[in-house]
């Protein structure tokens, strides 16, 4: 029988090994949002269809979570309950649960009937989900789903504050501030991976040799298509730091002629790009790992 770990506020790495799982229900809840913004049939249903998928991603990290077993193939009703069923044994009363029943239904209607519901009754449903949804992901992962971000799952402390500031920047509008700090926090991530995988193949390469590099991108399992876009995103912007922390930027027109919603999108997607590389390197980091980071955290 697998031993459950939810209900633990300090099990952050178990908590990590859910964080896509978590930050997938947040995105479907927030494209349910802007769906259900519209009237017309179309967006509504397929409102309707996130919400639900976003409450089945929810339920199946909780039951994992629970260590609770469910078919791969069970219906909606038995995977409520055996969540249900699973919170006693941390303490946890999940009986509100079912009302995520109602949402099943409507989405029922909308995937097999094709028939759309008024809006009104799939945003309150929706509404109703997103209450149920927030609290269950507190109750078991110890997480504020509305609020989610991916940096909340990067336990490394050098890391952590660099992307922090980054979000600080695109909060404020800071655009330019925003690329140069991802460009940072690439070259801090990929040198570090660029060391373990010098210490593990025993090479004889500097981390900024290029091969020595290229071995570990793909090591690291980036998807390329998503690195040119990065590239793409920050060219003309630059950016070293150091074991302080301290960002020193340099920007050869990375902002010229670009509007402002452009220079939003590509600030948007380095720092998407970097926190989620960021995170995959937490799920990697075993005790072999390690090696490449020094136990201050800093690269």
């Amino acid at each position: 029988m697998k031993e459950s770990t939810a209900g633990a506020r300090d099990s952050g790495d178990a908590t990590v090994a859910f964080a896509s799982e978590l930050l997938l229900t947040r995105r479907l809840m927030t494209a349910a949002d802007r769906e259900l913004a519209h009237a017309d049939d179309v967006s509504v249903r397929l409102g309707v269809l996130l919400t639900d998928l976003a409450a089945e991603t929810l339920l199946k990290a909780a039951a994992s979570r629970l260590a609770v077993d469910v078919d791969a193939r069970s219906n909606f009703d038995s995977l409520v309950k055996a969540v249900v069923d699973g919170g006693p044994a941390v303490n946890l009363n999940l009986r509100y649960l079912q009302g995520l029943r109602r949402l099943r239904n409507l989405r029922n209607t909308v995937q097999h009937d094709g028939s759309a519901p008024l809006r009104d009754t799939a945003r309150g449903l929706h509404a109703d989900a997103q209450k149920v949804c927030a609290r269950l992901c507190n109750d078991i992962f110890a997480k504020d789903l509305a609020n989610l971000r991916v940096i909340d799952f990067v336990r490394d402390e050098f890391v952590g504050k660099l992307l922090r500031d980054a979000h600080g920047h695109l909060k404020e509008g800071k655009f330019v501030l925003t690329v140069c700090w991802c460009v940072a926090i690439f070259d801090t991530l990929l040198n570090r991976w660029t060391r373990f995988n010098q210490k593990l193949f025993e090479l004889d390469e500097g981390p900024r040799d290029r091969f020595a590099r290229t071995i570990s991108t793909l090591s690291a399992n980036i998807y390329l298509p998503d690195l040119g876009e990065f590239r793409r995103a920050t060219e003309k912007a630059g950016a070293t730091v150091n074991p302080l922390g301290d960002v020193t930027t340099t920007n050869f027109g990375w902002d010229d002629g670009k509007s402002s919603e452009q220079q939003r999108a590509d600030a948007g997607f380095a720092l998407d790009f970097v926190s989620g590389l960021a995170l995959r390197l937490e799920a990697h980091r075993t005790p072999v790992a390690d090696l490449y980071v020094r136990s201050d955290g800093r690269p």
